[in-house]
């Protein structure tokens, strides 16, 4: 297609992937439709290709809308080492996928991918593929979709087959997004940070920087059960998966908040609601120093599990540069930022 990157994109094929997700989609449908809920609730997607259109047009068109690239066919085949790529073919499978694509980036607030990106397309691609297969110990069988980065590029290559779910796309962004913080906190890392995180976390408490065990057996599946929702208790952690990583701490959260819209219990835990506080503070100080967003979708469904009002915990407010005043400022829809712990506003 017009426009790749290529160097860019094949400097990829020898890395590992840092990121991968097993989807529970099917069981968070099946909740949802019990719930009377739906992955799109309160929000509505804006302007999407109408249908009628070909999968060409309908990627074309969403690389132009939101300033990213959307690969299919033969041309979604960045390769990456540990996992290979089955070929999506073009028919009503790979344009219903391109639907909920355009819709789920639809229900991110204008200026958000240029934020990401930095205002460079070929930093964030979003590959509809076919089933991918790991081929490496320590790997996710068959995950749903992975994400992985290299010299600020994003890669997220979508399993089309199992049906794209919005909540699969929700996930993956929340990678690229760390990523994108991670970056930016680079020059000022007083809002984003490993310290703080952990602080938020249970005391001692570390995550196994694995997805799998020495034996190979997922720690979705083996591991300790303890300050999740899977056990009676506090809970710091929607699942054992949440537990692998911290990246994937905060996309499973996310995660579960935007397809559940906070009706599972776990999302109204306060150690939850403060994670997500906290990180949702960073994406707004970082990505949105201007206020231009209003109030996004994650911000609604976080307030929907706290109350009345989201609370914004950042550390420490002392240090407010010029820049943080100016974050400050933004949060103009009801939000603050507090200096310790998150209080809420009257």
């Amino acid at each position: 297609m017009s426009g790749v990157n290529e160097g860019r994109l094949r400097r990829l094929a020898s890395l590992a992937p840092v990121i991968c997700f097993v989807s529970t989609i099917f069981a968070l449908r099946a909740l949802a439709l019990l719930s009377g809920g739906s992955f799109f609730a309160a929000v509505s997607p804006t302007d999407p290709e109408p249908r009628g259109a070909s999968a060409s047009e309908i990627a074309g068109s969403m690389e132009t809308r939101f300033g990213i690239r959307v690969l299919k066919g033969d041309d979604a085949s960045v390769p990456v080492s540990g996992y290979s790529f089955e070929t999506a073919a073009d028919g009503e499978i790979l344009l219903g996928a391109l639907e909920r694509l355009e819709e789920t980036l639809g229900l991110y607030p204008e200026g958000f991918f240029s934020a990401l990106t930095g205002g460079d397309p070929n930093r964030l691609v979003i590959e509809l593929t076919g089933r991918i297969s790991s081929c490496g110990e320590g790997l996710v069988e068959s995950p749903a979709a992975v994400a992985f980065s290299s010299d600020g590029t994003d890669v997220i290559a979508v399993d089309v087959s199992r049906g794209l779910e919005p909540s699969v796309i929700v996930h993956e962004l929340c990678h690229a997004v760390d990523r994108r913080l991670s970056e930016l906190a680079e020059s000022d890392p007083s809002y984003w940070n490993d310290a703080d995180w952990a602080a938020l976390n249970p005391e001692g408490f570390t995550y196994h920087y694995a997805y799998c065990n020495a034996a190979g057996v997922p720690y979705s599946e083996c591991g300790d059960m303890a300050f999740t929702a899977e056990e009676d208790g506090e809970i710091w952690f929607v699942n054992r998966y949440s537990t692998t990583y911290p990246t994937e701490d905060r996309a499973v959260m996310t995660e579960y908040l935007f397809s559940q819209g906070g009706r599972m219990s776990c999302m109204s835990s306060p150690h939850i609601a403060e994670k997500l506080g906290y990180y949702f503070a960073a994406v707004r100080y970082y990505l949105d120093p201007g206020g231009k967003w209003g109030e996004t979708f994650w911000e609604r469904k976080l307030k929907a599990v706290t109350g009345s009002r989201l609370v914004y915990h950042i550390i420490p407010l002392y240090s407010y540069s010029s820049a943080s005043t100016a974050a400050l400022s933004a949060c103009s829809s009801g939000f603050a930022l507090s200096t310790t712990r998150t209080v809420p506003l009257s």
